[in-house]
């Protein structure tokens, strides 16, 4: 393992494609068998951030499967997904169509209803072809099991989600499907299955990484449900075989697949075990809750790219991560005092902690407040109402130029709906990236006994009134 492969991200190509769709889906087809009929499965996974963006909205796909035979339509169905505004979750949709052993193009046609400006097209040829009496592996199905996912991807009491563009990112494990038919027809008595994880990709061949064996037992149908571990394997391009082999370790038959794995926590890790030069750095001389403490408060300020990473190392049992994790941002900020530059900032995160500190919310700096004064520093102006009675206690805090975002007039209101002592939370914000609700003024003047937040669930604003002055101070100041 070379290090210098290790020491940055991989960029990744999710899908390359001749046209930019509005919608990003990746379809996954897969023919099987079924007591000797066959059929195949059509998976749709659909990217919820693809999707127009609607706070106050319910959006509406529409999705068309076409299988045709030699330009003769054999199947059309025509469906919808309504996902309500609250749901962000990606789709996957799964459809079986029974056909016969042909030669057949299968068409996917997907249409956000809310921006119908591009439509989603897709089309690939099959073809099946089952012979009876006849031995046959079918192609590698790539999945994540999924605890508690959709029932209709269980495959043998295992709910198996795709894996989308050939593409996995901090995941444990990964999960090769496949199905064998008349294995008996090989005439052997000792079958096993093996599962191999190689760098590079299919063709261009790479070192053996993991394997994994599974006997099987001659039937006339196997499923193989076979995963291996990945969580330690370094971001990359790999390749999957599903290999059949008998007991002289001849390979009667074999399937691949490629994938590509982000995984920065294992690349952050890795990399940290090679490197020797923090041994005698200020941060090996702390304990684990200090580790911890120190970790928490600089997520505020720690880069978008490195916010897995950081999750990661905080839940690691293991305290080498955490000490080279703050090792390495410190030295990042300052290489001539590290240490300095640490304690500088632990003492704002001390203030910062114990004047918001939450029972509800853990430290001081993981409340919102205590996030937002972290990351952008004190605000140039605060106004706070306590005493209004159609409304919990609430602030806004104003800053007149944030570099951070290079925007001017940045404003953030936070209210406490709960009462309890600094249990504040960021209701809405004009700055880019934090949450923006069109409708703060009706969550936060919910409670009005009076109303007034028009005549339809979709108001944004409350009517104006001695008690409601929030959205006189937002625009005032």
């Amino acid at each position: 393992m070379k290090i210098k492969n290790l020491l940055s991200f991989l960029a990744f190509v999710l899908v390359s494609l001749s046209k930019v769709f509005a919608v990003e889906a990746d379809i996954i087809i897969k023919p099987y068998l079924s007591k000797n009929t066959p059929y195949i499965e059509v998976y749709s996974f659909i990217v919820n951030g693809s999707l127009a963006k609607d706070s106050l909205a319910n959006r509406e796909i529409e999705s068309l499967i076409i299988i045709s035979d030699d330009d003769n339509v054999i199947i059309a169905e025509k469906y919808s997904f309504l996902l309500t505004k609250d749901n962000h979750a990606d789709i996957i949709d799964l459809k079986r169509f029974q056909l016969k052993n042909g030669n057949y193009t299968v068409r996917v046609e997907i249409l956000d209803l809310k921006d119908q400006s591009e439509l989603f097209d897709y089309s690939k040829n099959i073809v099946i072809d089952y012979k009876e009496n006849t031995f046959y592996q079918t192609d590698i199905f790539l999945a994540v099991s999924a605890p508690e996912g959709d029932r209709s991807l269980v495959k043998h009491n295992v709910c198996l989600e795709p894996v989308a563009f050939g593409f996995t990112k901090n995941q444990k494990k990964i999960v090769c499907y496949s199905e064998l038919y008349n294995v008996t027809a090989l005439s052997e008595d000792h079958l096993f299955a093996s599962i191999n994880l190689y760098e590079g990709k299919i063709g261009i061949g790479g070192k053996l990484i993991k394997q994994k064996y599974k006997k099987i037992v001659p039937e006339a149908y196997v499923p193989l449900i076979l995963d291996i571990e990945i969580d330690n394997v370094v971001s990359n391009d790999y390749y999957l075989t599903v290999d059949i082999g008998n007991k002289k370790k001849e390979i009667l038959s074999s399937k691949q697949v490629d994938i590509t794995i982000s995984n920065p926590y294992g690349d952050f890790t890795t990399v940290s075990t090679y490197n020797k030069d923090f041994g005698n750095s200020f941060v090996q001389e702390k304990t684990r809750e200090e580790l911890q403490y120190m970790l928490k408060a600089i997520a505020p300020q720690v880069r978008n790219d490195r916010v897995e990473i950081l999750n990661g190392v905080i839940s690691d049992e293991d305290l080498n991560p955490k000490k080279y994790f703050l090792y390495r941002y410190w030295t990042e900020q300052s290489s001539a005092d590290p240490e300095g530059l640490c304690n500088q900032y632990m003492k704002v995160a001390d203030a910062v902690h114990n004047t918001y500190q939450s029972n509800l919310r853990g430290f001081g700096f993981e409340t919102d407040r205590g996030r937002i004064f972290l990351r952008y520093g004190k605000p140039d102006d605060m106004v706070s109402v306590e005493d209004e009675p159609t409304a919990p206690p609430y602030e806004i805090w104003i800053y007149n130029f944030l570099p951070a975002t290079n925007q001017t007039a940045v404003k953030f209101l936070f209210y406490n709906p709960t009462l309890s002592t600094n249990d504040y939370e960021l209701l809405h914000s004009t700055c880019r990236g934090e949450i923006f609700n069109p409708a703060w003024e009706v969550k936060l003047y919910g409670n009005d006994p009076n109303g007034g937040v028009g005549n339809t669930i979709d108001a944004t604003t409350v009517e104006d009134g001695f008690n409601r002055n929030a959205r006189r101070y937002f625009e005032d100041f």
